[in-house]
C-alpha cells in the first residue's frame, strides 16, 4: 500500500469517527431541544405561565443570579412545566410493540401510545391545553403523580431520575 493510500485512509477513517461523535451527540440532545422548543412555545401561547415562572424565579433567586439545581425544589411551578410539557409533548409517544408485565398488571402487544394515555381527559383534563398546575396541589407544592411516572417512558423518566439525582 502506498503512502498516499495509508493517507487517504487514515483521513476516511477520521472522517468516519467525526461523523460518528456527531450522530451521537446529536442524537443526545435532540430530545432536550425538541421538549425546550415545545417550553418556549408552550409560554409564548400563555404569558400567563410565563409571568408566573418569573414571579417564582425572582422570589427564588432575587434576580442577582442564575437559578442553581440547589433551588430546585423552592422551584415548584417551573418543575411542573417541566413535567407538563413532558406529558403534553411525550419524548417517544409510542409504545412498545410487545406484551409485558409490570408491577403484576398485563400489559398487552400494541396497547394505545403513550401519548393517549397521558392525554386522556379523565386524568388530565382539557389534555392539549398546557397546564403545569395540574402537577400542583392546593398549596401550590409540587405532587406526586404516579399515573404520570407510570405511563411517562423509559427516556422521559431517566431524565427525571437523573435531574433528581443532581439534585442531591
Amino acid at each position: 500500500m502506498s503512502t498516499t493510500d495509508r493517507e487517504t485512509r487514515s483521513y476516511r477513517t477520521r472522517k468516519a469517527e467525526e461523523v460518528i461523535a456527531g450522530t451521537l451527540y446529536s442524537a443526545g440532545t435532540d430530545t432536550t431541544v425538541t421538549a425546550i422548543l415545545s417550553l418556549l412555545i408552550a409560554i409564548l401561547l400563555d404569558p400567563n405561565v410565563q409571568t408566573r415562572a418569573q414571579r417564582e424565579l425572582d422570589a427564588v433567586t432575587g434576580r442577582e443570579r442564575l437559578p442553581s439545581l440547589e433551588d430546585r425544589p423552592r422551584l415548584p411551578f417551573i418543575e411542573a412545566m417541566c413535567k407538563e410539557v413532558l406529558r403534553r409533548r411525550p419524548i417517544a409517544p409510542l409504545s412498545v410493540p410487545h406484551a409485558d408485565i409490570y408491577d403484576g398488571f398485563f400489559i398487552p402487544k400494541a396497547l394505545t401510545g403513550r401519548r393517549r394515555v397521558l392525554h386522556d381527559p379523565v386524568v388530565y383534563p382539557e389534555p392539549d391545553a398546557f397546564k403545569p398546575e395540574r402537577f400542583l396541589d392546593k398549596e401550590g407544592n409540587l405532587r406526586d403523580d404516579q399515573y404520570f411516572h407510570q405511563h411517562l417512558g423509559t427516556a422521559d423518566v431517566s431524565a427525571l431520575a437523573l435531574a433528581g439525582t443532581w439534585r442531591k
